[in-house]
């Protein structure tokens, strides 16, 4: 099935596939990042394209030393019921051949050891994220202007444009290397230099 479909395959559970990130209308590199995987998810809905990007960015980030990533990846999640049961999927999910290992409800002292932290809106967030300032953790979140309020990577939907904004200042205070090629894609970067 997969040499039929090529990159463009569907995972095998989810049918996330092209058409479905089509109707987010995502760019092609993203449509691309995102069908390059296995993630099993809810078929078709939001909450599976956005657990798609988080699964994804793992590929395109390289962590400092500090955070050991040598043997595996942790994921933590904040407000995890907001994406129903899509994002348990990538427990047990191998990034770059990396273990990934899922974390939900986490609690600050928990958050600092987190590889990326996704902080799902709720209507609520006001997610206090000041206690991870300058350490290796890449904050992905859905709130509004998730980035611009000095998160890391923001997951922006515009109708049903689905996209994602990057803090460069951010990843960089962090010692996080974000690829060239996930910048592209980005909607908007927001770096001083």
């Amino acid at each position: 099935m997969s040499k039929r479909f090529g990159l463009f395959k569907p995972c095998s559970c989810c049918q996330l596939t092209g058409r479905r990130l089509l109707k987010y209308r995502l760019p092609v590199g993203l449509i691309l990042l995102a069908l390059s995987s296995n993630v099993s998810c809810e078929s078709g809905s939001e909450s599976a394209v956005k657990v798609a990007f988080i699964y994804n960015f793992f590929k395109f980030i390289q962590w400092p030393n500090s955070a050991n990533t040598q043997e595996g990846y942790t994921l933590c999640i904040v407000n995890a019921a907001e994406l129903g049961g899509a994002v348990s999927a990538l427990n047990g999910k191998t990034p770059n051949d990396k273990p990934l290992t899922l974390l939900t409800e986490v609690s600050i002292s928990q958050m600092k050891t987190c590889n990326v932290l996704f902080v799902a809106d709720n209507g609520h967030n006001n997610q206090d994220l000041s206690a991870l300032q300058n350490l290796p953790v890449v904050t992905v979140g859905d709130g509004d202007n998730f980035a611009a309020r000095g998160g890391m990577i923001g997951l922006i939907k515009t109708d049903n444009h689905l996209g994602f904004e990057i803090n460069l200042d951010v990843a960089n205070q962090a010692n996080v290397k974000i690829s060239a090629q996930l910048l592209k894609l980005a909607k908007h970067i927001y770096s001083t230099k």
